[in-house]
């Protein structure tokens, strides 16, 4: 009996090993568009993205800015053809992201932070990044006796937290160092109208309305079982809330929610700028 169990376990491992394995190297490319042109290529590659399997780490936004895409080696002369013929140079930011993510996990740093340092860079520089930089949110825990802020914090305020948003898709995206499935954004109920087995929903500003794009939004607000249970929870607790924070892994941003009409902005918009730009721009973290 012991013999059985031994030999099903070395069979198992083996069998996780194998289709654990990735057949293609992921490499992320640093793009700076310069023209009006270039920029709307790079923002129709991005709604796009599902032809050629392109995840943006950092989507187009403005010229001057720049556009992180990761690349399966696969279709990788296809994109730089693309780049050539629109006049795009770029810089290699990182070689191997399964390599990358490898290291990262081994050295056990749990926490996928992207870190965009590209102000401080030169463009020619790859940089680094962290994305599995260790990041700890226990401090609430941890230093209420000694952080005189944290102590106010947990005292004064009523705190809800929802440790995670998107259950089943945050479990997948664990299931291999596949870059495309370490980088899963959506949720995992399954639907139809693309070539994957799971065209699933996500939200997200700037996303897209082809069900097969990494940024899916869904077919419509709250259509998602994940999405209806945090509106929910927040209508019943409403007249009781001051403040939604949300905490997102891939990238360091302060964002507010008011982007659904133009010019139409909260009466603290002056003050929400000044914190974001005070804690951008000094040594606190």
């Amino acid at each position: 009996m012991h013999g059985l169990a031994t030999n099903f376990v070395y069979f198992f491992v083996y069998f996780a090993s194998v289709f654990s394995k990735n057949d293609q190297i992921f490499t992320v490319y640093r793009l700076i568009p310069r023209t009006r042109v270039q920029l709307e290529f790079l923002r129709n590659l991005f709604h796009k993205d599902y032809e050629l399997e392109l995840d943006f780490w950092i989507e187009p936004s403005k010229n001057g800015r720049p556009v992180d895409i990761m690349v399966g080696q696969k279709v990788q002369s296809t994109f730089l053809e693309k780049l050539t013929a629109n006049g795009l140079n770029f810089t290699i930011r990182v070689n191997d992201v399964e390599k990358l993510i490898k290291e990262r996990e081994h050295k056990k740093w749990r926490k996928t932070v992207l870190r965009d340092d590209s102000t401080n860079r030169d463009a020619n520089n790859a940089g680094r990044y962290d994305i599995f930089r260790y990041k700890s949110y226990d401090e609430l825990v941890t230093e209420y006796y000694i952080n005189h802020n944290i102590t106010n914090y947990v005292d004064k305020f009523t705190w809800y937290i929802v440790p995670n948003l998107n259950p089943d898709g945050y479990e997948y995206s664990r299931s291999s160092t596949n870059p495309q499935v370490r980088g899963w954004r959506k949720n995992r109920s399954l639907r139809t109208g693309c070539t994957h087995e799971r065209c699933c929903s996500g939200v997200n500003y700037g996303s897209s309305e082809n069900r097969c794009s990494h940024v899916y939004h869904g077919e419509t607000a709250f259509s998602e079982l994940e999405t209806q249970a945090v509106r929910n929870f927040v209508k019943i607790h409403r007249q009781e809330m001051d403040a939604f924070i949300t905490l997102h892994a891939h990238s360091q941003f302060w964002a507010f929610p008011y982007g659904y009409l133009t010019g139409y902005y909260p009466r603290d918009v002056k003050d929400l700028v000044c914190t974001c730009m005070f804690y951008r721009y000094s040594n606190l973290q």
